[in-house]
């Protein structure tokens, strides 16, 4: 970290692959994996871990974008607020709760967490042909991302 730097933003970059056990009502995730282009169909009974992806689209949060980069590199990322096909990442982009400068001594220490509590998203009916087009199924939403840096 260059001293004397001042940082206003932070960055991660997160597969799209989550692997997540919940319910809704009659339905649970147990079902049939989801795809970039398809999301998971749901089943009825005990929840079971299921593999959601973070379904391709656009008009999302312009603070977050896909990309094939597992780093920094921008080259052939998205537009910002669109997941694409092809791409096995996403980059998720906030504002710090106050600017912060690195003075050259200590190094800073800092905690991110990701709340997926509310990000499983259950849609129409459990079973059936995986939306998006059918408007059934489940996919991911955004997570909900704290910081702190001491």
């Amino acid at each position: 970290i260059p001293k004397g730097t001042t940082y206003t933003h932070g960055q991660v970059v997160l597969d799209r692959i989550f692997w997540v056990k919940g319910t809704s009502g009659s339905c649970s995730t147990g079902g049939t994996a989801g795809t970039t282009s398809a999301w998971g169909v749901g089943t009825t009974g005990t929840a079971a871990l299921q593999k959601i992806w973070a379904s391709n689209g656009t008009g999302m949060s312009t603070s977050m974008n896909s990309s094939s980069n597992k780093d920094e590199t921008e080259t052939g990322d998205s537009t910002d607020g669109e997941l694409d096909n092809g791409d096995q990442y996403m980059k998720f982009r906030w504002a710090l709760a106050s600017p912060y400068t690195y003075d050259g001594f200590r190094v800073p220490k800092m905690t991110i967490s990701f709340d997926l509590s509310a990000a499983l998203t259950f849609n129409g009916t459990c079973g059936g042909t995986a939306g998006p087009a059918s408007g059934h199924g489940i996919y991911m939403s955004a997570p909900v991302l704290t910081n702190t840096i001491e």
